[in-house]
């Protein structure tokens, strides 16, 4: 897209400050609003595909997902607009860093955020949405170590076949690979990959990920960078089962044990050898979040 550049105006009200991201239809860049007086957010439509319709498509069906959704983890967009041939989606600017910046941190700093991207997907699911295209860098870890989910739009609803089929080959599911209809069990192997790569430091089959291996090989063990509970471990691999039947796909309760593990594991280390201790809890009222400090560079 050589025609955008930093500083450049659209609409008469926002002015380009530093490109985010850049994808096969377009770049997301983040801007000041001149009537909000605030930072945002806007990804634009090459404009070469401003005038197709699928490619439009995209903008308005990630635009009225959000809006039926209206959930706290996920990132709301606030209006669909054009300048010229330029058409592009605004929401707010969600400071912090991608997911990625966990990778390889002890699983203390990473499970209670990644509880926080579970409950956002079981909401996803409740309303009967799929989000499809879950990876790190679709997550951002605010400084208050809350998480905010910010590109669903890949999302469909459950079981809608009449949509792009945009997904990262990272964390795609067997299913999804194969072609079947959107299914939660999508997200929930997604998520799976998700923990996988935040535990070690990368996603199953790195580097050599092809179709294949992911259809009809066992994904490797994990091995974390630093120990985790026995449990975690465990969890991951649940949520990676080729067979989604033998799959963990509730998600809500994923999100439960995970808030629920550091408790559990200082439970256990604080027991004496001949203790048992005592169970822990998995409901997330009972259970304070430990506080996530950012990384640093």
């Amino acid at each position: 897209m050589p025609s955008i550049s930093s500083g450049q105006q659209l609409s008469a009200r926002f002015t380009l400050r530093e490109r985010l991201s850049t994808g096969a239809l377009g770049e997301t860049w983040r801007a000041h609003d001149a009537v909000g007086n605030g930072e945002v957010v806007v990804k634009l439509l090459r404009p070469e595909l401003a005038a197709q319709a699928t490619a439009a498509a995209v903008l308005r069906r990630e635009f009225d997902v959000t809006r039926a959704l209206d959930h706290p983890a996920i990132a709301r967009i606030e209006a669909i607009e054009s300048d010229g041939a330029t058409s592009f989606l605004v929401r707010a600017f969600v400071p912090g860093a991608d997911l990625a910046s966990l990778r390889g941190r002890d699983w203390r700093e990473i499970v209670p955020a990644a509880a926080g991207v579970a409950e956002a997907l079981a909401a996803m699911h409740a309303r009967g949405f799929v989000h499809r295209d879950l990876k790190s860098s679709n997550v951002v870890l605010r400084p208050d170590g809350a998480v905010t989910l910010i590109d669903l739009a890949a999302a469909t609803r459950v079981g809608d076949t009449a949509t792009p089929a945009a997904f990262s080959p990272y964390s795609a599911s067997p299913q999804q690979l194969a072609g079947e209809p959107p299914s939660p069990a999508d997200d929930a192997y997604a998520f799976g990959v998700l923990l996988y790569e935040l535990l070690s430091g990368y996603p199953p089959f790195y580097p050599n990920i092809t179709r294949e291996r992911v259809l009809a090989e066992p994904v490797p063990a994990l091995r974390p960078a630093k120990p985790v509970p026995p449990a975690l471990g465990e969890l991951v691999m649940k949520l990676l089962a080729k067979n989604p039947d033998e799959r963990l796909v509730g998600l809500a309760q994923v999100a439960d044990d995970l808030t629920a593990m550091p408790r559990q594991a200082v439970d256990i280390a604080a027991a004496s050898p001949g203790d048992s201790p005592a169970p822990a809890t998995s409901t997330l009222a009972a259970l304070v979040r430990p506080i996530i400090r950012m990384p640093t560079a």
